[in-house]
């Protein structure tokens, strides 16, 4: 019986390596920015540029240099071409940011905003003339460690078991 809640205890001691970082990375999210004008969609703005927030006032532990990132628009609809790669790009952990882009001859500067979580998924839909953020839509794909949920489970019969 000794031998069954030492090993379930070693398995429990591997339960760290389900959340741990290791292997390829993870696809890039697929992030689309749709500008729109008056419900149209604006088809004036060729290029948007992302603006982390990762800045010594929004994360002073852990800040980087205001980085900057440019997005290519056609018909009002705009994409990251697979830039937010994961880890390699400075704004990977800060998911505040903003948008700045050229409408009808004056600087925008879109509303500040928040894509935590997305990692699969996220529609953003922003009013070009005044830079107000219309939608924020994330879709995220739960990621789940069989093991992870197991461990606990079987943790729990092992002292079940072992009790007199």
């Amino acid at each position: 019986m000794k031998s069954v809640i030492y090993a379930l205890i070693l398995a429990l001691l591997a339960l760290p390596l389900c959340y741990a970082d290791v292997g390829p990375s993870p696809d890039p999210p697929d992030v689309v920015v749709h500008l729109v004008s008056d419900g149209a969609p604006a088809s004036g703005v060729s290029e948007i540029t992302y603006h982390c927030m990762g800045t010594n006032v929004t994360e002073p532990s852990n800040a980087v240099e205001p980085y900057m990132m440019a997005w290519s628009c056609s018909g009002g609809t705009c994409t990251n071409e697979g830039a937010a790669y994961y880890k390699f790009n400075p704004c990977f952990n800060f998911p505040g940011g903003y948008f700045s882009y050229e409408f009808d001859g004056k600087e925008v500067r879109s509303e500040d905003f928040d894509v935590g979580g997305c990692s699969s998924s996220c529609v953003i839909t922003i009013d070009a003339a005044s830079g107000q953020v219309e939608s924020v839509r994330v879709s995220e794909i739960p990621s789940l460690c069989p093991p992870g949920l197991l461990l606990p489970l079987l943790l729990g019969a092992a002292l079940f078991l072992s009790r007199k």
